[in-house]
């Protein structure tokens, strides 16, 4: 063989490998995205899963159960009683997803963050389909006054249920986005979401609702509403007040600190209050009250979070001199810059 055909031997021979690294590095990328996206919705799913995942008691179930551990397995709690525990469940696994692939995206790229969406949301439509056949199969179909007659109120409770658990998979969803690939003034205000999602999440995980509890457990479960606005001052401190935009995310996340939880707290009361299905306008009264009791406690939220992130920020600014770190802003990437002549 020549010494041309040898080099050009050599040259394609070179290529090929080239190929074969790029293509094997690019399905480490999206396996290590797919991995994050299927692990962190399962964490988010893990204070149901502790539980045994047995679908919670109906009071439309078509049999007599009076015991939940002979209900079905079901991926999610569709209960009236369980709302803002199953949106915490599905948003919390989507602040875990989003925060890391925030701090993984140098090694993630965007084909990476995009395969870890995809995973969550292949996990939580999995969840919201197997919970849906369960329960419809279990639920007799009924014509309780106030109903209209035409449509049960089982048929009524199932329909709630998928869309707003289906309009929770969306939002978490975005929230994935939002937190991995946006600004630091818009991840900062999805922090927030995610923030009150991991406070009842917590609640949840230390007492799961319609459950006894102990009064240690009481006070435990209480405790975790303070979660929230702990989070949301770390993620002020590290974003940072720089730019408008900053400024304006923080303070839309206080905004969010402070309606959230009350807007939760008043979801959760009026979805438990069946007796007044019938009647709507009673029972956006009713909830409405619930708002207000629970929007005091929002302003001390905004107050610790405030605090908390300004003394944050007035610590980061008092660190030596050099690269400083954040939680909401992923890493550059390495430079591949070869290194000046004069360094050694």
């Amino acid at each position: 063989m020549s010494t041309g055909e040898q080099h050009d031997h050599t040259s394609a021979s070179t290529r090929a490998g080239s190929t074969r690294d790029k293509g094997s590095g690019a399905g480490a990328t999206l396996g290590l995205g797919a991995a994050v996206g299927i692990v962190g919705a399962v964490l988010g799913l893990l204070p149901w899963i502790v539980t045994g995942m047995h679908l919670p008691l109906q009071n439309l179930w078509e049999a007599s159960i009076a015991d939940a551990r002979d209900m079905p397995i079901a991926f999610l709690p569709f209960n009236q009683y369980f709302v803002t525990f199953l949106a915490a469940l599905l948003l919390t696994g989507a602040g875990v997803v989003g925060v890391t692939a925030r701090r993984l995206r140098p090694r993630l790229g965007r084909p990476g963050v995009f395969a870890a969406f995809g995973a969550l949301l292949l996990v939580h439509v999995v969840a919201l389909v197997q919970t849906t056949v369960v329960t419809t199969a279990g639920l007799g179909m009924d014509s309780t006054v106030g109903t209209g007659g035409a449509i049960s109120a089982s048929e009524i409770s199932v329909v709630a249920l998928v869309v707003g658990s289906a309009l929770t998979v969306l939002l978490g969803a975005g929230l994935v986005l939002l937190l991995a690939l946006a600004p630091d003034g818009v991840a900062v205000v999805a922090l927030a979401l995610v923030a009150v999602a991991l406070a009842e999440w917590l609640r949840g995980f230390v007492l799961p609702p319609a459950t006894l509890s102990t009064g240690l457990q009481s006070t435990i479960a209480g405790w975790a509403w303070w979660v929230a606005p702990v989070v949301v001052g770390l993620g002020i401190a590290v974003t940072g007040v720089r730019s408008a935009g900053r400024v304006v995310g923080v303070l839309v996340a206080l905004v969010v600190l402070l309606v959230g939880p009350a807007l939760l707290t008043a979801v959760d009361g009026a979805a438990g209050m069946r007796v007044l299905a019938p009647y709507p306008l009673e029972l956006v009264a009713f909830g409405s009250g619930l708002f207000g009791d629970v929007l005091g406690r929002g302003l001390a939220a905004v107050v610790l979070a405030a605090v908390i992130g300004w003394v944050g920020i007035a610590l980061l600014r008092r660190r030596p001199t050099g690269r400083r770190s954040t939680g909401l802003r992923a890493s550059d990437p390495p430079s591949s810059d070869p290194p000046s002549s004069g360094t050694r």
